[in-house]
């Protein structure tokens, strides 16, 4: 679906100066159909990573290969979710999530039909006249997450989404998302600094650490997910042993 060849992102401070190294060496290949979450620090380069993926970077070295493609623009088929929804405001429900659709030259009744459709999988159904508003935090992005399914983009890129919501909230649109993950079978590309939400979401797990990827886990669970179970935990604990080495982590976690 998407692939990374020897990637490297760096700006120059000018001239006679240091350059900055943002991302180096990163080699990736995540096939159809995968949820890969990738985990790091603040500052490691999740972010950059996935704008790298939508398009909105250039690569200093190396490509990017969407569809077998080198990705030199963004394109609605890699549909991007970032951490604030960034709706219009001037525009209702519907009108967000039909927006890209009038763009793509969907018109009358198809659009009609794509926004319903999506409002309904969303729980949205009764929402599709209100403005952005007037909506709570969950449900601007559940507002987003339609908007980008909508597109049918093939590959979701999702910028820490559900990281600002309040944890009940934020717990209940990560259980949606794993439902949507398994009717639309969409390949997910999720940055996030939680590592419990990684453990929960992802069946594959990337980790950047200075500036390329330290680790590439694959997680052996089966749907439905458990966040309290012995599985998940584990994970957990694997991923802060690994994300956090001095911290004198206990070889074997009790649960």
């Amino acid at each position: 679906m998407i692939r990374f060849a020897e990637v490297g992102l760096s700006y120059s401070r000018g001239h006679g100066e240091a350059t900055d190294v943002i991302l180096e060496s990163i080699n990736l290949q995540v096939s159809r159909g995968e949820f890969v979450c990738i985990l790091g620090a603040s500052g490691c380069g999740k972010t950059t990573l996935l704008n790298l993926a939508a398009g909105f970077l250039r690569p200093s070295r190396g490509r990017i290969l969407f569809a077998d493609k080198e990705i030199l623009a963004p394109d609605p088929r890699r549909g991007m979710v970032f951490q604030d929804a960034t709706l219009f405001p001037w525009l209702t429900v519907s009108g967000n999530i039909g927006f890209a659709l009038k763009q793509q030259g969907i018109r009358g009744r198809q659009r009609a039909q794509i926004v319903t459709r999506h409002l309904e999988l969303m729980g949205l159904s009764e929402c599709g006249d209100c403005y952005p508003n007037s909506l709570s935090g969950g449900m601007r992005q559940r507002v987003g997450i339609a908007r980008v399914l909508a597109m049918e983009s093939p590959l979701m890129l999702m910028d820490e989404p559900f990281s600002a919501l309040d944890p009940l909230t934020r717990e209940r649109l990560q259980d949606e998302l794993l439902q949507l993950h398994k009717i639309n079978g969409q390949t997910i590309l999720y940055v996030t600094h939680s590592i419990a939400e990684a453990a929960y979401l992802a069946d594959r797990i990337i980790i950047l650490q200075h500036r390329s990827i330290g680790h590439d886990i694959r997680v052996d669970a089966s749907l439905p997910k458990d966040r309290l179970g012995a599985s998940c935990l584990r994970l957990q604990h694997q991923l802060r042993r690994v994300l956090m080495p001095d911290n004198n982590i206990p070889l074997t976690p009790k649960i």
